[in-house]
């Protein structure tokens, strides 16, 4: 290249698009109507709630009887989530990636498909 203001422009141009084209985290903060399939005592549906302060994420899965149960830890990928509870005295965890427009696919355990759709 002859013009190295030019080269730089296009360095900065390809930085700039990358930076911004990577989706935010805060797309898992609020509610989600959550979906988990086959399981041993039949589907599951849930209410999941997830919160960040000061860089830490939290959370708690709400069941139909309004059983609260909170995450003992939570664990944000580049794309997904993932929280990890105790039920039943056992250690479970459900994975969520980001799907399109406000949903969400994922699974518990490694074991059961999950799906959730944002509760506006």
């Amino acid at each position: 290249m002859k013009n190295p203001a030019l080269l730089l422009f296009l360095l900065f141009a390809i930085n700039s698009h990358i930076v911004y084209s990577q989706d935010k985290p805060d797309y898992f903060l609020g509610k989600w109507d959550v979906l988990v399939q086959g399981l041993p005592q039949g589907d599951a549906k849930f209410t999941i709630t997830f919160e960040e302060a000061d860089g830490k994420w939290s959370g708690k899965m709400t069941d139909k009887e309004a059983k609260e149960t909170p995450f003992t830890s939570v664990e944000l990928g580049e794309n997904s989530i993932r929280a990890n509870f105790t039920a039943q005295g056992f250690d479970v965890f459900i994975k969520l990636a980001k799907a399109e427009n406000d949903t969400l696919t994922g699974t518990m355990m490694d074991m059961f498909n999950a799906s959730g759709t944002r509760i506006k």
